[in-house]
């Protein structure tokens, strides 16, 4: 993982990010995650940029270097998911930009970026309420994380609440 952290600053200042004069409110370039275009801001409507690494340690991750705010994900894990679940993943990992979790992070910060994330996807048309309960496989051994992310099953439920939830909800 430091391999990789080292590589994504490296980019951020030898021609990523801020080092090639981007101006962050722009539109951000579209980001091809399982076949389909993303993209991503933050809380203070910066672009996310987004990188595909290997060995990141875990399939994504969202972080801050030097202001500019980034989501990585390991391409050999990404090579075992399903598109749909990618999807959710990126945008799970945008949420905590998006949701400013950077500068606050409540307690319950995983279980509101996968809210967020199940809502806009959906709200984009690119999941539906049949596609996570699909992602159950996927997530049925995770026994939950110390940063708070649910257990597989429980965590699905939430997801699922969070999809039937109306959009202002």
């Amino acid at each position: 993982m430091k391999q990789s952290l080292i590589a994504i600053a490296a980019w951020l200042f030898l021609g990523g990010g801020l080092a090639n004069g981007q101006d962050l409110v722009e539109p951000p370039p579209p980001t091809e995650i399982g076949g389909y275009s993303v993209q991503c801001r933050d809380v203070r409507g910066h672009n996310v940029s987004m990188m595909k690494v290997k060995n990141l340690g875990d399939l994504a991750s969202a972080f801050v270097i030097n202001r500019v705010p980034v989501i990585a994900m390991d391409t050999h894990m990404m090579d075992r998911l399903p598109d749909k679940l990618l999807i959710f993943f990126y945008e799970h990992e945008c949420a905590h930009h998006a949701l400013g979790h950077w500068y606050n992070r409540p307690d319950d910060a995983e279980n509101q970026a996968d809210c967020w994330a199940v809502k806009r996807a959906r709200d984009l048309g690119l999941l539906t309420r049949w596609e996570i309960v699909g992602f159950s496989p996927f997530l049925a051994q995770s026994r939950g994380s110390p940063w708070g992310h649910l257990p597989g099953p429980q965590r699905i439920q939430h997801m699922l609440a969070c999809f039937d939830q109306q959009s202002g909800g």
